[in-house]
């Protein structure tokens, strides 16, 4: 079989764990430091022009199970991942799974929460980047109505500009669509404080997507416990996970924040695992497809 491995901090602590997804830029990343040509066209990748040092790759240099010991199955694999890497880029698919070759492999990648193989999927997050000063103007435009509507608290320019750094925009043609705001608390508590769409974009699947950036963000920052606090019943969350709670399941220095007078309610959600977001990503974008096609 053939396996991709976070040589990183994992691996130093005799930790080693297996890579379960890469995004599509990453695997492009892997194949052109085993300089494998990202063209069909190309000719076929020999075992010979494999190996030299690992290249750090987004923070965690990858490298092959059997790189070393069995050239072949190293060279068959990185053929393989040609093929998933040519099929996304030309927008056929929006992920696909690499598995190994044995008796219920696929059945164990599609309904087991660590599969069998490797997802690549494409961009999802496409058009979302860290808020900047300039944007400051943008984000209090988009959630101003939610705010008048007692759904978001009060938050002025000078707040939104003191905290930039923990907002997230989406963009499109150069305006902002979405944004979404993580603030990180003591053990490993984080908050979902905003989440907003334009309107005209809330029913082709922008806010999970942006929901999804957050729990993935989430991942990253090693946060356990996702939650987020409303005035209104929050349906949509429960929907994607989130369980009601209390002011006391709160981390201690957002319990001193916490405002008696809007009486929020209190959502949580676990984080686990980039897998486990990469099965609500597909599950949602299942659902967005099927309520799309109901709506023509």
């Amino acid at each position: 079989g053939f396996q991709f491995r976070d040589g990183g901090e994992g691996q130093r602590q005799g930790r080693e764990r297996r890579i379960q997804s890469l995004r599509l830029e990453d695997a492009k990343g892997l194949l052109q430091h085993y300089n494998v040509s990202l063209s069909l066209g190309a000719p076929d990748i020999l075992p010979a022009t494999l190996g030299g040092p690992d290249l750090e790759l987004l923070g965690a240099p990858l490298v092959a199970d059997c790189k070393t010991s069995d050239g072949q199955a190293l060279t068959k694999g990185l053929k393989y991942c040609q093929l998933c890497v040519n099929a996304l880029d030309k927008g056929e698919v929006d992920r696909a799974h690499l598995v190994n070759a044995y008796d219920g492999a696929l059945l164990q990648e599609l309904y087991t929460r660590d599969g069998s193989g490797l997802l690549i999927s494409r961009d999802l997050y496409e058009g979302i980047r860290r808020a900047q000063p300039r944007d400051v103007r943008g984000i209090l435009k988009l959630i101003q109505p939610l705010i008048d509507e007692g759904i978001l608290t009060k938050r002025t320019r000078a707040d939104i500009e003191l905290e930039i750094e923990s907002y997230h925009v989406l963009i499109r043609d150069e305006g902002i669509i979405g944004v979404a705001q993580l603030r990180l608390f003591e053990n490993g508590f984080g908050e979902l404080a905003c989440l907003a769409i334009h309107p005209k974009y809330r029913r082709i699947g922008k806010g999970e997507s942006m929901l999804s950036f957050i729990e993935r963000l989430s991942v990253q920052k090693q946060i356990k416990t996702l939650f987020c606090l409303s005035t209104n019943t929050m349906q949509w969350f429960k929907e994607r996970g989130f369980v009601e709670g209390s002011v006391e399941d709160l981390p201690p220095s957002r319990q001193k924040e916490y405002s008696w007078g809007r009486r929020s309610m209190v959502y949580l959600k676990k984080i686990t695992d980039s897998r486990a977001v990469d099965e609500e990503e597909l599950l949602w974008d299942v659902l967005t497809d099927t309520a799309a096609l109901q709506r023509r």
